[in-house]
């Protein structure tokens, strides 16, 4: 199988290094040029002004450009004889047909041309299979929003899920959309149990164009249950340009939750090359409440959460004496006083309260991002972007606001650079062959936990929210190096029960615990921690590692045909550990390089009246890991070479390891995918479609576990297993009618049929240290 993967890849490369387009992430336009009589104007030029995507008329006055990507551009019709014609304001959409007409007038001399404004975009595309919904870079920057998220959860059948995973779909799990940006897949491979600011991030000056599909997906978008979420980024537009801006929510108290935010822009054309355009943008963010869900609404601060109190610590109360082994002993017992909610100062120590903030909770976000695209020949073009993107924060402290060394915080960084190349190979005016390619590379990473000292004392109030130096944390030692260095050696330590696996093993005496009489609310021991550094405390540490290409065919083969054959192939990096500075229960740790990748064909007929796209997606999954053949017996397998530690040679750990667990296989799967849509009347419009959608299953549920021995666990734990794809089957039609230029109804039904959702159940699994016994194991 892995020859038979290798081989199609190659040769669908192969073939779009010789000959295709995302049609997802590009739009057409097409129409015709006539003169004033109506009579078609044949081998007049057609071109996309300050670009090289040009089209010349056939003897029917008809025109088409393909893979032009989105945006609002100036379209120019041109021929001996007529006056060049403009046509201003041209908005194109990632995978719709545009179609614009020109009505030219003759003209014995050329003084000047004519402008004409082009029309809105109809509000009921003709071309449309599947429910989609498509919203403008304008119409984002025109909305009071911080987040582009902020925007899809308004769409019809999607739902902000709350948490980091994502939006719902129709129901669907958060998590089962995936996510492009300029046509790359940057969702990471692991988003349970990680942190929501791991997510690849556009921001709202950076967007060209966003949209997500709700219905049934093209063929070219896969790993995905419930829907495809797409980004463009912008690329300058045709004169230079900047802006600057802040925004604050903090002249209104009573609304206010401490955002802060600031952003520049800067883009256009490179003044002396034809074609070239960059553009940059920045947002630093920073928020002094709710800091770990930056730009979204608090959870738990409506109406009348400002009443809700929390405490801090306010120097010491008073001190007590005691006679202990070492002789008499003084132990200071903290002040806590009111820091949120409403309070009376006088009977709050002198303190006012701040009403819905709470103490030392903050979040910062910088977001940098940059392109550059260039046209050439007669519609060919590349572009280069990147997406920078930082965010930390601290924690609450909740309960831990009398312990200090249990204050704790998270950083998570993501780089993403993404290469787009169309190339036109041949172009008439009716028949165009070109292929495009996309490569990316990614990375996430994230450490989160008790916060260092020196690093806590100096960042307990940044100014507004914004704190710029890189938080430092504590209990990790030389384990966090040895993490993004090597982890293979600390999974290595662990599948041996030897060698440095947690932090600080064996160091009791640094959990957490309530000394003396240091519960100021009569709270049972334990509750209010006041002395210790771990405890139930723990860490995470996360690196991530994608590396992304596909090569499409587009081939226009005729007015009505256009064919597109194209693959892909992805390989996941993924590096993970999670769990107690002191204790090794329930602790999680691995290190895998999955693999994954498809390819497609399809046919989109384009018949006038009537459209309909026809296609096909093989779909591949390798996670490449091992799995115990029992869940949760490694070394503790009576098969194990109990001989073995950290630094026993390669070929003996790889031989131990042979004998006890098994690697995962590959898992194929063959997806139809058919969309129809043709008019009723000149207003109203019909879409029917039907798709099988894949996805391969969550990284941190699939590897969770499978490095993990029950004799530092237990059967509470849960362990994944090699499985397959998740699958959903969906069918779909609509109407959509329009009233006036400015409303519109869409209603769709549709019947989506879950084959297949990853879920833990308990199995009953031979106990290998005791025939004849069964145990019950949660299993993937």
């Amino acid at each position: 199988m892995r020859k038979r993967l290798s081989l199609i890849i190659c040769c669908l490369l192969l073939i779009g290094l010789r000959a295709g387009s995302a049609q997802g992430t590009s739009g057409k336009i097409q129409g015709t040029v006539t003169d004033p009589a109506g009579a078609a104007v044949a081998k007049a030029q057609v071109i996309i002004a300050g670009t090289a995507f040009g089209a010349v008329t056939d003897d029917k006055g008809y025109y088409f450009i393909n893979n032009v990507p989105p945006g609002t551009y100036t379209l120019r019709a041109q021929f001996i004889g007529f006056a060049p014609t403009d046509l201003t304001g041209v908005r194109v959409l990632g995978g719709q047909t545009l179609t614009e007409n020109f009505p030219m007038k003759p003209s014995a001399v050329v003084v000047g041309g004519i402008n004409v404004v082009a029309a809105a975009n109809p509000i009921v595309p003709r071309d449309e299979v599947t429910s989609k919904s498509i919203v403008s870079g304008q119409t984002i920057a025109s909305l009071p929003i911080s987040d582009v998220r902020s925007v899809l959860s308004l769409q019809p059948g999607v739902v902000e899920s709350g948490n980091g995973n994502g939006v719902s779909i129709r129901g669907g799990r958060p998590g089962e959309a995936n996510v492009y940006i300029d046509g790359a897949p940057v969702r990471t491979g692991a988003s349970a149990g990680m942190s929501s600011a791991l997510t690849v991030q556009v921001q709202t000056n950076a967007v060209e164009e966003a949209s997500v599909t709700t219905g049934a997906l093209p063929v070219q978008f896969g790993d995905a249950q419930s829907g495809v979420i797409q980004f463009t980024t912008r690329a300058g537009g045709e004169r230079l340009q900047g802006s600057l801006s802040a925004q604050t929510d903090g002249l209104i108290s009573s609304a206010s939750s401490g955002l802060n935010r600031f952003e520049g822009t800067l883009g256009g054309p490179v003044p002396g090359i034809q074609g070239l355009r960059f553009y940059l943008s920045g947002v630093l963010s920073g928020q002094t409440e709710c800091s770990t869900n930056l730009n979204q609404t608090c959870a738990g601060l409506s109406a009348g959460a400002g009443n809700v109190a929390n405490y801090a610590v306010s120097g010491v109360d008073t001190t007590v004496s005691f006679a202990g082994a070492n002789g008499v002993q003084n132990v200071a017992i903290p002040r806590f006083v009111q820091y949120g909610g409403q309070c009376d100062a006088s009977q709050n120590a002198g303190f006012d309260c701040h009403g819905s903030f709470r103490p030392m909770d903050w979040g910062t976000s910088l977001n940098l991002q940059g392109k550059v695209s260039y046209s050439y020949g007669s519609g060919s073009s590349v572009a280069f972007s990147t997406l920078a993107g930082g965010f930390q924060n601290r924690n609450w402290p909740g309960t831990d606001i009398g312990d200090p060394s249990r204050y704790a915080g998270a950083h998570t960084w993501q780089r993403t650079y993404t290469l787009n190349w169309t190339h036109q190979l041949f172009k008439s005016s009716d028949r165009a062959l070109a292929f495009n390619v996309v490569a990316s590379y990614g990375t996430n990473n994230q450490i989160s936990g008790p916060l260092d000292p020196t690093s806590e004392l100096g960042t307990r109030n940044p100014l507004g929210g914004v704190e710029l130096s890189t938080l430092n944390f504590a209990g990790f030692g030389s384990f966090a190096n040895e993490f993004f260095t090597d982890p293979d050696q600390i999974v290595k330590n662990l599948r041996t029960n030897s060698g440095l696996r947690i932090p600080l093993a064996g160091r009791t005496d640094l959990n957490s615990v309530q000394p003396y009489r240091e519960n100021p609310y009569a709270m049972a021991s334990g509750n209010w921690y006041t002395a210790g550094l771990s405890g139930n405390n723990g860490g995470t540490l996360y690196s991530e590692k994608r590396l992304y290409g596909t090569a499409n065919v587009d081939w226009q083969a005729n007015r009505y045909h256009r064919f597109t054959f194209g693959g892909e192939i992805k390989q996941n990096d993924v590096a993970a550990w999670q769990g107690g500075f002191v204790n090794q229960i329930f602790m999680n740790a691995y290190h895998d390089k999955p693999i994954s990748g498809a390819a497609w064909a399809a046919d989109r007929l384009d018949l006038g009246d009537v459209v309909i796209d026809l296609g096909v997606r093989w779909d591949y999954f390798n996670s490449k890991a091992l799995f115990a053949n029992t869940p949760g017996f490694i070394f503790n397998s009576p098969s194990w070479d109990h001989s073995l530690n950290s630094t026993s040679s390669d070929a003996a750990y790889q031989a131990a390891l042979a004998k006890v667990m098994t690697p995962g296989v590959a898992h194929t799967t063959i997806s139809p995918r058919i969309g129809v849509s043709f008019p009723i009347t000149d207003q109203t419009d019909f879409h029917l479609s039907y798709s099988h959608q894949v996805q391969s299953p969550d990284l941190a549920t699939l590897l969770g576990g499978i490095n993990t021995d029950l004799t530092n666990s237990n059967a509470n734990d849960a362990f994944g297993r090699d499985v397959g794809f998740g699958k959903t089957i969906l069918f779909e039609f609509g109407v959509r009618h329009a009233f006036n230029p400015d409303f519109v109804i869409d209603v769709a039904a549709y019947n989506k049929s879950k084959q297949s959702d990853l879920s833990y159940r308990i199995f009953a699994y031979d106990d290998p240290t005791n025939p004849g016994r069964q145990l019950s194991i949660n299993s993937l």
